[in-house]
């Protein structure tokens, strides 16, 4: 959870693709370090705001060069 969130220019199908994966496997993580008590709930929404905050700006800035 300590890696800094690849930029994904999401011009491509693969990229959107590539960006939810890694959403997905993220959110899963933190999942897990909720259910096993290895992260605290306070760690857990810090960690998913930020990738979450990660995915609107990426799809934000895909949708400005519509």
């Amino acid at each position: 959870m300590d890696k800094q969130s690849p930029q994904v220019g999401l011009g491509q199908p693969d990229d959107l693709c590539f960006m939810l994966y890694q959403l997905r496997d993220d959110l899963g993580e933190l999942i897990y370090g909720l259910e096993t008590g290895t992260s605290t709930r306070r760690q857990v929404v810090a960690a998913a705001k930020t990738h979450l905050e990660w995915v609107l700006k990426e799809l934000s800035d895909d949708n400005e060069l519509d």
